[in-house]
């Protein structure tokens, strides 16, 4: 695909896959900048799946992996997606997106209560959420709120934070929200 008009510009590469399988061994993405460069990974379906069947791959930083080898956007970039060997595997490719990396973007991921004294949540069991800044700029002095809204009510908690282009950062939350009433909580982070 004719990708030089982006030789100057950040690119990234979003895409979302469907497998039913026991097993998918050495299926991989691969990138090349042109058809004579040399092929490079790029993901791993195995490593990088989670126990959902529909997998959501954001932000794959082909800038910055064509880089790293010396190779940049051509007119004939190409992509190759191996779906590797499985046991009674089925496998769909659902959705490929190939754009700029935004300036500002973040993201608020894997909020994790640790549980430490199993699932009755006590003042010594923190909760963390990651957050990640997918975008080209620092992000200043940003707020993260964590929200426990049970049968009281909301309860929020705030943590202030910067990340530059391309960080993460987990943030840990002390835990004095009031789980005291019987009842369902819904815990959220953004």
């Amino acid at each position: 695909m004719d990708l030089s008009a982006y030789s100057d510009i950040d690119v990234v590469m979003n895409f979302s896959y469907n497998y039913s399988a026991t097993s998918i061994n050495e299926g991989k993405v691969f990138i090349r900048g042109s058809e004579e460069s040399e092929w490079l990974e790029l993901y791993e379906w195995y490593l990088g799946r989670r126990s959902v069947p529909t997998q959501n791959v954001d932000y794959l930083p082909l800038s910055d992996v064509l880089s790293e080898y010396a190779q940049e956007m051509s007119e004939t970039f190409q992509i190759k997606f191996n779906r590797g060997r499985g046991s009674s595997s089925s496998f769909t490719l659902s959705y490929v997106e190939i754009r700029e990396r935004p300036k500002v973007d973040l993201s608020v991921f894997d909020l994790n209560p640790t549980l430490e004294g199993g699932f009755d949540l006590n003042p010594r069991d923190p909760f963390s959420v990651s957050v990640v800044n997918h975008g080209l700029d620092r992000v200043s002095d940003f707020n993260v709120n964590m929200v426990v809204e049970g049968v009281d009510g909301l309860q929020e908690k705030s943590q202030q934070t910067t990340l530059n282009s391309k960080d993460s950062v987990v943030l840990d939350f002390e835990n004095t929200f009031d789980f005291s009433a019987v009842g369902n909580y819904r815990i959220f982070a953004f």
